[in-house]
């Protein structure tokens, strides 16, 4: 995977609280890294043409997470910008209560 996704992490993650019970920036920081690597994975996934695809998270824990999506291949490019900003909208969605 490794070789056709490439993947530029500037999300600038919030500080541990320290709390041994339960760190919420330490939970909340993961939930990040989570999303992005399924967003990796499914850039993967729908990559049938098997072409080089770059992959830019970027943001900060207050703004959101954010990303660009660079691809030679227009129809690519497209499909999968298409389908991360689905999957982004239903993460989002999880939070707005």
């Amino acid at each position: 995977m490794a070789e056709l996704i490439q993947v530029h992490d500037r999300f600038v993650r919030g500080p541990k609280d320290g709390r041994k019970d339960l760190d919420l920036g330490d939970t909340i920081n993961k939930a990040y890294e989570d999303d992005m690597k399924q967003m990796e994975r499914l850039a993967f996934m729908l990559n049938s043409k098997q072409v080089p695809i770059k992959l830019t998270f970027y943001g900060n824990v207050k703004k959101g997470l954010f990303f660009e999506v660079e691809c030679e291949d227009a129809e690519t490019k497209e499909k999968v910008d298409k389908v991360l900003n689905k999957y982004k909208a239903d993460q989002d969605d999880l939070f707005n209560f």
